[in-house]
């Protein structure tokens, strides 16, 4: 899309003025009655106008599809009008001051509002079919709908095959399959990724489609009417499927990842799967801790395991656990997992068994995620191998060995984008959705993907930056996850218990420290009991400065003043910083003491800067052979002090929660 700059803000006016009021008009829709949904409204009209700035005008031809989509974005605008000022306290005292004619003016109003906002919705969504065709690659003009008819139809039958279906879920689901009908209009031929695949990778997707589709059946009513609906599921699912997988293949071709991995090494990664899975499988089998029924939360530190396990938070799109600050879990970790599900159902597999059968897929992930950090590096051969089982000796690898968090395939993205970032001078995309969607405060990352620098091709690098910012919001609308948009104001209302307010900056700063050493070593616990009134263990309270903590930050210091010209040195700088920012500026975790849930997502780095710092003194000293017995020796402590921590802690669950 060529743009062209303003002559005067005059012009700017001129141009943008119908886009800016059909603007209002549209947040106008969706505004709820709280001081947080004005700011958001205010926010997002003031980036619009930037926007519109900075990019100056554009082509204002919008493609074919446009119109259809805008009509069901403005609808579910008018639906959400309603019912916010038809049921909302604030309306109810504003209308019942008024006159009768007033009262009954409402829906006069909100057609009103829909003609407004119909022009900011029409140019809104012919911006979301560019995003879509360049995702996919796609130039072709025309329609495509002939030959992909079944996509939409195939996405309606698997939106509707959920319960309940009131009218938030109706209204998520008709912009999903909106959405989906966008696709087959204008991606040609959705099918030929399938016919593109091996027969093994296809074998791999078919299941996994099985899977997720007697998931979607399972949550809902047994009828004639639910298994027509599963069937027809079937396309969709295939197809999402085929995509991802396709996405994900030739990332990892394209870098290399699994070209010199030699017998050994493989033998040795299998190795420390079987090792884990065994002795995971012992304890779930040995103790009831998936059995809970009622309160099962903080068990363990203040962990959601049992619930997200019991639940299928892996396959349920709309979970409890996926809100906004995991909305799209789900896609990003199904592909992963529902063969295992699929295999547990047919088996009526208990729940300890079901558990067993689910930490397959998430070990495996770890161990590949821990590979992909060896890569970053740039190690081969055994000083890889000795990286990967340096790392799976710490002790948050043990940790989620047994607790099945979702950080587990958040910290798979994250290092799958760092990867992908170190090797070719920006983030892949698919990564940095995976890592957002898992996990929110991974949009972070959005900046990184352009391949433009930010300071000389500034507005390149926007329009970028913009374009995956709504790639990120259309597979949220993609996967009915509508949801997630319209109550942003009062999910982060919600939300705000979980920061530290309250906490003083002393006291995170002490628990920061505790955490910086928790991403190595097992952190001082206690039983007691949690606010359920459950017997737990939880972290001891940080009462005083962590001495390894401190000494583990300055370590990372003078690793980051040595190592400067690295980006890997550089990236892992600016993950620690964004810890901080995220662990002591915003407080996130410290109101219930449960740092050591973020240990995975962000103590790779502290890893990382620690390794280099031992290979550029080795390097400094010339003796190369040295860094082999430092990391043989960290292996050997590393498992000293966290095999013993892991037996008090599967001690206590044998006592606690026996079967």
């Amino acid at each position: 899309m060529d743009h062209k700059h303003y002559d005067s803000p005059l012009q700017y006016l001129r141009q943008n003025l119908l886009l800016l009021f059909s603007t209002g008009a549209a947040l106008c829709l969706f505004l709820t009655i709280s001081k947080l949904a004005f700011l958001l409204c205010a926010a997002i009209f003031a980036a619009v106008a930037f926007s519109a700035w900075i990019l100056g005008p554009g082509n204002g031809r919008q493609p074919a599809g446009a119109f259809l989509l805008a009509a069901v974005l403005d609808g579910v605008g008018a639906v959400t009008f309603l019912d916010t000022w038809t049921n909302s306290y604030m309306a109810g005292v504003i209308l019942d001051r008024l006159p009768g004619f007033f009262r009954s003016a409402v829906p006069v109003v909100c057609a009103a509002g829909v003609l407004a906002a119909f022009y900011a919705f029409y140019r809104l969504s012919g911006w979301m079919i560019r995003v879509i065709r360049q995702f996919f690659g796609d130039t072709a003009t025309g329609s495509c709908l002939k030959e992909n008819w079944f996509f939409p139809l195939s996405a309606a039958a698997f939106f509707l095959l959920q319960s309940p279906l009131n009218r938030e879920s109706l209204c998520a689901a008709a912009a999903a399959i909106a959405i989906a009908a966008v696709i087959a209009i204008h991606i040609p031929a959705l099918g030929k990724h399938c016919r593109q695949n091996h027969r093994a990778m296809n074998l791999l997707i078919s299941l996994s489609t099985l899977g997720i589709c007697k998931f979607r059946m399972d949550q809902v009513v047994s009828s004639p009417v639910t298994l027509i609906l599963a069937a027809l599921a079937v396309p969709f699912v295939f197809v999402c499927l085929s995509c991802f997988f396709h996405s994900l293949g030739n990332l990892l071709d394209r870098n290399g990842v699994f070209r010199d991995m030699g017998r050994r090494e493989i033998l040795l990664y299998l190795l420390l799967w079987v090792v884990l899975l065994l002795l995971t499988g012992w304890v779930f089998l040995n103790t009831g801790i998936f059995a809970l029924e009622t309160d099962p939360y903080d068990v363990i530190y203040t962990g959601d395991f049992p619930l997200l396990v019991n639940e299928n938070a892996c396959l349920d799109l709309t979970h409890l656990e996926n809100d906004l600050r995991q909305p799209l879990f789900a896609v990003f970790s199904a592909p992963f997992t529902a063969i295992f599900y699929l295999l547990s159902s047919l088996c009526s597999a208990a729940p300890r068994l079901h558990a067993l059968l689910m930490n397959i897929p998430q070990i495996g992930i770890l161990l590949l995620a821990h590979y992909l950090l060896a890569l970053m590096l740039g190690l081969s051969g055994t000083k890889r191998m000795l990286f990967v089982l340096l790392l799976s000796c710490t002790y948050p690898t043990i940790l989620f060995s047994l607790m099945m968090e979702q950080y587990v395939f958040t910290y798979f993205y994250v290092i799958l984008f760092f990867f992908s970032l170190c090797r070719n001078g920006h983030g892949a995309v698919l990564p940095c959705l995976g890592s957002g969607g898992t996990l929110l405060t991974g949009v972070i990352l959005l900046p990184l993907v352009s391949r433009h620098p930010p300071v000389r091709q500034f507005r390149a690098w926007f329009r970028d930056l913009l374009d995956h910012a709504m790639g990120f919001v259309l597979v949220l609308l993609a996967f009915s996850r509508a949801d997630i948009i319209f109550n942003i104001a009062s999910n982060v209302e919600k939300l705000t218990a979980f920061s530290g307010a309250k906490i003083t900056l002393t006291d995170k700063l002490l628990q920061y420290t505790a955490f910086v050493s928790g991403c190595f070593v097992s952190p001082a616990a206690v039983i007691a009991d949690n606010p359920w009134g459950r017997i737990s263990w939880q972290l001891v309270p940080a009462e005083s400065v962590h001495t390894g903590g401190i000494l583990i930050l300055v370590l990372c210091a003078v690793s980051l003043f040595l190592n400067r010209k690295q980006t890997v040195t550089r990236v892992c700088g600016g993950w620690i910083l964004f810890s901080f920012a995220v662990l002591i500026l915003l407080g996130w975790g410290t109101q219930e003491n449960g740092l050591i849930l973020y240990a995975l997502y962000f103590g790779w780095a502290f890893w990382v800067l620690l390794y280099q710092l031992a290979d550029r003194l080795c390097g400094i000293l010339h003796q190369p052979r040295l860094l082999f017995l430092l990391t043989a020796g960290g292996t050997a402590a590393l498992l000293a002090v966290n095999l013993p921590a892991a037996a008090r802690l599967v001690s206590f669950l044998l006592t606690h929660y026996p079967i």
